[in-house]
Formats: structure tokens, C-alpha cells, sequence
């Protein structure tokens, strides 16, 4: 038997989707990036994801480094890279892969 998704599952991404759970988040959230996993090598791949502000200005840089194909688990603890705890607000999350970029818009509550 197969369930609907409540509200706080988030269905897997497909191949090349970023997305985040929960959404609205308070006071964190993990973003989840599915890489294509058509390589048959499943070599790594270089991916950086960065959270921006609505202005466009680089709050944090997440991750930087190599994802192997599938998915992965990426948390952001609502802070930006000094460590200090970022205002409630529009984020968005922008993950540079070999393949392209992804975005995600997230909205942090307080």
C-alpha cells in the first residue's frame, strides 16, 4: 500500500532537482540534490551550493566538493558563514553541478 505524503515528507528528487524539507523551516532544513545517475563509471562530480539572500548577495557557501551520482543530504542550519543566525526571510539555495545549475527558493519563519 502506498501513502500520500504527508506534510513533511518530501518525495525523492528526480535526477538533477534540488529540494528542501521542511519548507517554511525555522531553524533548519536539508537540502536534498539527486545528481543524474546515468553515468554507468558513477564517477564523482564537483558541485557547490551556496545560499543566497532574496538581494542576491552569498549568505553561506554550503558545500563545495565531490558528490558521487544519487542523492544527498545537505543540512543548513539557517546560518550564514560567520556563524552568526541569518534573519527570517526568502533564501535560495543555487547548486552548481557539471550538469547545470539548480535552484531552490526557501523561506525561513521565526
Amino acid at each position: 500500500i502506498e501513502y500520500p505524503p504527508t506534510g513533511t515528507d518530501l518525495p525523492a528528487p528526480r535526477p538533477g532537482e534540488l529540494l528542501n524539507y521542511p519548507n517554511p523551516f525555522n531553524p533548519s532544513t536539508t537540502l536534498t540534490l539527486r545528481l543524474g545517475d546515468g553515468d554507468v563509471s558513477l564517477a564523482e562530480r564537483d558541485v557547490a551550493l551556496d545560499i543566497y539572500s532574496v538581494s542576491g548577495q552569498k549568505v553561506r557557501a554550503l558545500f563545495a566538493g565531490a558528490l558521487r551520482p544519487g542523492m544527498s543530504e545537505i543540512p543548513w542550519d539557517g546560518k550564514d558563514d560567520g556563524g552568526s543566525t541569518v534573519a527570517a526571510g526568502v533564501y535560495f539555495a543555487v547548486a552548481r553541478t557539471p550538469n547545470g545549475v539548480l535552484e531552490r527558493k526557501m523561506v525561513l519563519v521565526r
